[in-house]
């Protein structure tokens, strides 16, 4: 089997050395034959310098692009699920917020074809689903948001999966905000892939600062959620 591990940032310099050891030791509890897709987003910090030198000294197969100029996350992982050439495909962030533990104890009803995708949810305790209570306040009312206009019951919208790369490769995804998350798993309901739910439990960064909950993020994303409710039916949402 052959495994993709994709992620994505802007200015995650900090974080390089610290998530590169991980997906080595994670990725090798599941194969050999793994690829490490690394979009950054613009960054203006020494993000690609580290990249590069972790590469020149382990034998890891990173495959770094990198943004002109900074286009958001959706962009970022559009680009990536493009890019991912191996069977099977994971997401994590590059701060590593989400532990992955669970996808190893379930993996093997991915690989033998029990489940087309698992999809990892956090808990609805707001203290315990980001860094702070704003955040997690933020990512909840996202979650009950979603739920309500779309009437779909999951237990989470989260921007993290070990899923069939056939699967992801075949959704066309037209959200430009953090909705895109959300978007990507009600089309893979929607087209009746068999999905496990299990959790991943939120872990604070340690370097670096979270963009994703800035207020311009937020009304962004607000703005597409309601235009692809209004919409739902064009975007085969």
């Amino acid at each position: 089997m052959s495994v993709s591990l994709l992620t994505y940032g802007l200015n995650e310099g900090e974080n390089i050395p610290s998530f590169l050891n991980w997906a080595k030791t994670f990725l090798s509890k599941i194969t050999d034959n793994y690829e490490i897709i690394y979009i950054d987003d613009g960054s203006t910090d020494d993000t690609i310098i580290k990249l590069n030198s972790y590469k020149k000294k382990n034998k890891i197969n990173i495959k770094i692009y990198k943004n002109k100029i900074n286009k958001g996350s959706a962009y970022s992982l559009k680009k990536g699920i493009k890019l991912c050439k191996k069977k099977f495909l994971i997401i994590q962030m590059v701060d590593r917020c989400y532990v992955l533990d669970n996808f190893l104890k379930k993996k093997e009803k991915l690989l033998n074809g029990e489940v087309d995708c698992i999809h990892g949810y956090r808990e609805k305790k707001i203290l315990s689903r980001s860094d702070n209570l704003y955040k997690g306040f933020v990512s909840l009312c996202n979650w009950f948001l979603i739920s309500i206009l779309f009437g779909f019951k999951i237990k989470d919208y989260q921007n993290t999966y070990f899923i069939r790369t056939s699967v992801i490769k075949n959704i066309r995804l037209y959200a430009y905000s953090s909705f895109v998350n959300a978007e990507l798993i009600l089309k893979i309901y929607k087209n009746n892939f068999n999905v496990l739910e299990v959790g991943v439990p939120f872990k604070k960064r340690n370097h670096g600062v979270s963009k994703g909950t800035k207020l311009n993020k937020i009304i962004q994303s607000i703005k597409e959620i309601l235009f692809y409710f209004i919409f739902k039916r064009k975007y085969d949402l």
